[in-house]
């Protein structure tokens, strides 16, 4: 059994665990983050670059391209803003319920996110339009989030 001066047991801050403080923040600021990607273009310049991921999205899943590209990835596309709601909502739940929502979203939406971002026309792998750079800093958040809720000693009490 744990002390009372234990501090994973003892809240800090006004009852709130500190780890389960890094979860709620570094998963709304992720998720966050993963939704504003949507609304922003991914590649820095050439092909993409004056489209937002949305609209690409959109017009993948209308079929007028289907020549270039087939319409599930425009499905694929949408995994990134998805993830960011799954984020939101597992740092609601909070627990093993919380850890298991926020990976649901995370993962489809990393492997999307690195396959776009190694896809995109750049000179250099830092080289990203402003979409991809907040969704990599968003998953990153979203990876912190789960990392904390999943090694919380409290958890098992939720």
């Amino acid at each position: 059994m744990a002390s009372r001066a234990d501090p994973a047991v003892v809240a800090p801050i006004g009852g709130v665990s500190i780890r389960r403080a890094v979860q709620v923040v570094a998963g709304v600021a992720g998720g966050a983050l993963l939704l504003a990607a949507t609304f922003l273009p991914w590649a820095a310049r050439g092909t993409g670059s004056s489209i937002a991921a949305n609209r690409l999205a959109d017009l993948l899943l209308s079929g007028t391209v289907e020549a270039w590209a087939p319409a599930w990835l425009g499905f694929c596309i949408y995994l990134v803003p998805v993830a960011g709601a799954l984020l939101f909502i597992g740092c609601g739940l909070g627990g093993r319920a919380g850890v298991v929502t926020a990976l649901a979203g995370v993962v489809p939406a990393a492997a999307v996110t690195v396959a776009t971002v190694a896809a995109l026309p750049q000179r250099d792998r830092l080289e990203m339009g402003t979409g991809a750079v907040l969704a990599l800093v968003g998953l990153a958040l979203g990876a912190v989030s789960i990392t904390a809720a999943a090694t919380d000693p409290a958890r098992h009490l939720r």
